[in-house]
């Protein structure tokens, strides 16, 4: 994971590039827009500035919720690595009104008595929210449990998009 999953998902623009700068056919008034209003490269992006775009973005999901289709979405993994960055400054999580909310996924239980996947609030949610560390344990779970499984947060060593 890196800055380009949170340029993916559409949070950050990187100027330097031709989708995101209108002028990037235009050497000379692309360079000129870039010193006058400071854009930084998104590779000299610091420490600092890197956990303000993180905190932002996590604030960003905790209020507009948006939908992620599948364990590939670049929200998906611009949020556990905007999480990652936010562990250095846990400030920049005490500033989210309502509270930190995560995505769980669909279930436990089938069809219609299936909890629908969705943001759900770390503190006074619905249901408790869990890492799914055993298919076999987590195939045991029943809606009724008031359990419910991490969408995000959960990568693997073997998906690509692994945060450190």
């Amino acid at each position: 994971i890196s800055i380009s999953s949170l340029v993916a998902s559409n949070f950050m623009c990187d100027f330097n590039h031709n989708m995101h700068n209108p002028f990037f056919s235009q050497p000379d008034i692309s360079e000129a827009i870039i010193n006058l209003a400071g854009v930084q490269k998104l590779s000299d992006f610091q420490t600092a500035a890197l956990i303000r775009a993180s905190g932002a973005f996590i604030r960003y999901c905790c209020k507009a919720e948006p939908i992620i289709y599948s364990r590939f979405s670049p929200i998906r993994a611009s949020f556990s690595y905007a999480m990652r960055w936010c562990i250095e400054s846990p400030r920049e999580l005490a500033n989210i009104d309502g509270g930190l909310k995560v995505w769980v996924r669909n279930g436990p239980g089938v069809g219609s008595k299936a909890l629908r996947r969705r943001w759900i609030s770390l503190k006074n949610g619905p249901v408790q929210v869990v890492l799914d560390d055993s298919r076999v344990r987590s195939a045991l779970l029943t809606p009724e449990m008031g359990i419910q499984l991490l969408g995000v947060l959960n990568h693997t060593k073997h998906d690509k998009d692994c945060p450190d």
